[in-house]
């Protein structure tokens, strides 16, 4: 993702020091995702969690956090702390508005290990989305 971005920033003609990367994620996410951003000098962006979004990443507030320089957004199938599934198409949804507005492409990359024990097309997002790799899923409803 960070390379995808500074091979952007540079076709543009931009710095790929000042701003640096950074990438957004619910202060759920596991420590590892954190120490990736740091090991690999990207602006960890932390959405809180809270009672109301139920302990994971709530989109609206998470795209409060996205600029130019965000290589991408983790959400999380399964998370530790409650076992909940972020929404993986709303965040998609509004991504896919702020790419409209904006020109901005930011990629979806996350945590999918509750895919193994979820069976094929039980859920709306995983008979319909791409959700490996860096390409953010397009879902239809």
């Amino acid at each position: 993702m960070k390379r995808l971005w500074q091979d952007r920033r540079k076709a543009a003609g931009k710095s790929i020091h000042e701003p640096g990367p950074n990438i957004v994620m619910g202060a759920n996410a596991q420590v590892a995702l954190e120490k990736f951003a740091r090991y690999f000098e990207v602006e960890c962006r932390l959405v809180p969690v809270t009672v109301e979004s139920e302990y994971r990443l709530d989109p609206k507030k998470a795209m409060e956090y996205v600029d130019e320089n965000t290589i991408g957004i983790y959400v999380i199938l399964g998370s530790t702390y409650t076992g909940h599934y972020e929404p993986v198409k709303e965040m998609s949804d509004l991504l896919d508005e702020y790419e409209k507005n904006t020109g901005h492409y930011v990629p979806i990359h996350g945590s999918y290990s509750a895919l193994s024990k979820s069976p094929a097309g039980s859920n709306l997002w995983y008979s319909r989305c791409r959700l490996w790799g860096l390409c953010r899923p397009i879902c239809s409803s």
